[in-house]
């Protein structure tokens, strides 16, 4: 249920901005926002996951430490969406330098995701991982 309440505000986010521009998007720019779209939902997905273990803490300040799963996938997705509409809208006067820090973005998130996928696979093989009986 969290993951489609994610799924459906950055897509809101994602193709708002783009209906509101007369002339069409810059090549790979679609691609490019389809990445960071789903980079980001993996990217608050893994957070969540990692955070239900009990062994780990956010540390972006605009989250908390130990937002609800509610604060954490709707602050996410609107700083997200936040950037993504900034970016697209600096696509207007500088398209290259916008379509890059969308991928930047993109991979940062990706790489936050990965690391947690991993970490949460790591505490989960210990005696630190959650007990189940």
């Amino acid at each position: 249920m969290a993951l489609k309440r994610i799924a459906i505000s950055l897509l809101i986010c994602t193709l708002t901005p783009m209906a509101s521009y007369a002339e069409p998007p810059p090549k790979g720019w679609k691609a490019a926002s389809l990445v960071y779209v789903l980079a980001t939902g993996a990217d608050i997905y893994t957070t969540d996951k990692a955070l239900n273990t009990g062994l780990a803490r956010e540390m972006n300040p605009l989250l908390g430490s130990d937002p609800s799963d509610r604060r954490l996938y709707a602050r996410g997705a609107a700083i997200s969406g936040g950037v993504y509409l900034y970016l697209n809208h600096l696509r207007k006067s500088r398209p290259r330098a916008a379509q890059g820090f969308l991928w930047a973005f993109a991979g940062l998130h990706l790489l936050a995701a990965g690391h947690k996928h991993r970490l949460r696979g790591q505490l989960e093989g210990t005696d630190l991982g959650p007990q189940t009986h």
